[in-house]
């Protein structure tokens, strides 16, 4: 049974992310859609606003047909570690033959040359970097102009080579490309909204930054209610999203918002952050992979001046380190991902397939994905774990308790103290529709 990928956070799933999903069950000729989605905690370094298991049920109510987890060792690292991260496990599934990912450039051959060219790196690439690098210029940044130098007129404007989505989609391209992945890549165009636009526009589509500001916003305007103002509560805290995503989203978000499931509690998240910053020497800041010894000298100072979130990040954000790259260094930090576990974690990658939600056509995909994966199919850790255990020397087992610990950490950001419970891997069922 053959499938088509697709590579996502769904934070949370909208309306774009609906048509993505259509264009791709046309071009796979209709065959079975396995997503591969981040878990509790997205690319950018912030938590997802709501969690994995509400975020995947989110996906199959809308079509998905089966919800791969990426492990939290890939789904907090640069685009190129990310991507590489999810291709993998969609190969390893034994069933992926094409993937389809919009991009704001929305044609494949001039970003499957821009790949070409990183799988290649001329001895030039290099030196061309290095040059702009040296100028102050972040590394996204010093590799767009270098790209456009050695390919004239060939990509496009600069602008085209540092839009978000095409560098994911670069990556995807890199990614196939250098470890020769049997997999057949499609792009479609990002359709009306910006990956960054904070604001919806007229249309019905508006992106997901845009989609979480509404909600917090509305959280803010409508603090700790009354009892009996609850329902109006949270209609209307949802009221600002409801054009922008179907109706199941919708749905599912007004049912765990009034339960206290979400969103994740931002200030909650950054005093935890604080708090693994303060404690840090500096060769455990040293141990972080988005850290370098600039960074850490940075990060002392600041820290000796004042130690809030919103103070590092701002001290530590320039240029040259993009505040996203700042924000997965703090999320590396709370996670406890540091380069000496990275040895073992990507030593074999995937350890295994994560399974957390089956659509439609979900069990007979299932059924088959247990016979053609080349790495165990997981439903519930239990049955290769009972504890956490982030000093194990096992790959299998290391990956496991660093998503047991990254849901226990987010279960300290659920809004009601009754659903902060820890250890939700082990007792939340697969989600079947």
């Amino acid at each position: 049974m053959p499938a088509t990928g697709i590579i996502t956070e769904y934070n949370p799933f909208h309306n774009g992310h609906h048509f993505h999903l259509r264009e791709t069950k046309k071009i796979g000729n209709g065959q079975p859609v396995i997503a591969v989605m981040s878990g509790n905690f997205t690319q950018r370094g912030q938590p997802a606003s709501f969690d994995k298991w509400l975020r995947a049920e989110m996906a199959v109510r809308a079509g998905v047909d089966l919800v791969l987890e990426l492990p939290v060792a890939a789904a907090i690292r640069s685009a190129e570690f990310f991507a590489e991260g999810a291709l993998k496990t969609l190969a390893a599934t034994g069933l992926v033959t094409d993937i389809v990912f919009g991009s704001e450039s929305g044609e494949l051959e001039p970003l499957n040359k821009i790949a070409e060219l990183l799988v290649e790196e001329p001895a030039s690439f290099q030196i061309i970097l290095q040059k702009y690098l040296k100028q102050g210029l972040s590394f996204p940044r010093a590799r767009a102009r270098t790209i456009a130098e050695l390919l004239p007129g060939k990509t496009g404007p600069e602008k085209t080579l540092t839009a978000p989505n095409n560098i994911l989609g670069i990556e995807y391209l890199k990614t196939i490309k250098k470890f020769k992945l049997d997999i057949t890549p499609h792009t479609i165009t990002r359709r009306e909204a910006d990956y960054h636009d904070e604001r919806p526009g007229s249309g019905k589509i508006a992106s997901a930054t845009a989609i979480r500001n509404i909600i917090y916003q509305n959280l803010v305007q409508n603090p700790t209610p009354k009892p009996a103002e609850d329902d109006d509560r949270i209609t209307s805290i949802i009221s600002g999203i409801t054009k922008y995503v179907p109706q199941s989203t919708g749905d599912i978000i007004k049912r765990r918002v009034k339960k206290g499931e979400g969103p994740a509690d931002l200030k909650s998240f950054q005093h935890l952050v604080e708090l693994v910053i303060i404690r840090s020497s500096r060769q455990e800041l040293l141990e972080i992979p988005a850290l370098n010894q600039d960074l850490v000298n940075s990060l002392l100072r600041a820290r000796r001046q004042q130690q809030s979130y919103q103070h590092l990040l701002k001290s530590l954000t320039s240029p040259t380190y993009p505040g996203s790259r700042i924000q997965r260094a703090f999320t590396q930090a709370l996670c406890r991902l540091t380069n000496s576990r990275l040895d073992r974690l990507t030593a074999k990658f995937p350890p295994y397939l994560r399974v957390l939600a089956l659509g439609s056509r979900g069990e007979s995909l299932l059924a088959k994905l247990d016979q053609q994966a080349s790495v165990p199919v997981i439903i519930n850790p239990a049955s290769f774990i009972t504890e956490a255990d982030p000093d194990s020397q096992d790959p299998l087992t290391l990956h496991l308790s660093l998503e047991i610990l990254a849901s226990d950490i987010y279960s300290c950001l659920r809004p009601s103290p009754k659903t902060g419970q820890s250890g939700l891997d082990f007792t939340r069922p697969l989600i079947k529709v």
